[in-house]
């Protein structure tokens, strides 16, 4: 996801299972297009504990300073 710069890291990618069985909150920054934006990501494996239950991934702010993101891109890799 893109994320609008601010002077802290304000704004988390969150993934989390619907029964509480899964959590994952961390990220990586790298530059963005300008000097503005950066992208923020995150890679996780789903544990086998979450076959066929609901994952949620959504972007989080615990402060209270607003935070832009823009372009929000999921990818699934299929492991074997």
């Amino acid at each position: 996801v893109m994320r609008k710069k601010n002077e802290g890291n304000f704004g988390h990618l969150v993934a989390a299972g619907s029964t509480g069985s899964f959590y994952y909150s961390d990220f990586n920054t790298e530059l963005g297009p300008s000097p503005e934006w950066e992208n923020v990501f995150m890679e996780f494996f789903i544990p086998i504990n979450m076959d066929n239950k609901s994952l949620k991934i959504y972007l989080w702010n615990p402060e209270s300073e607003k935070v832009y993101f823009d372009d929000l891109k999921i990818v699934w890799f299929e492991a074997y």
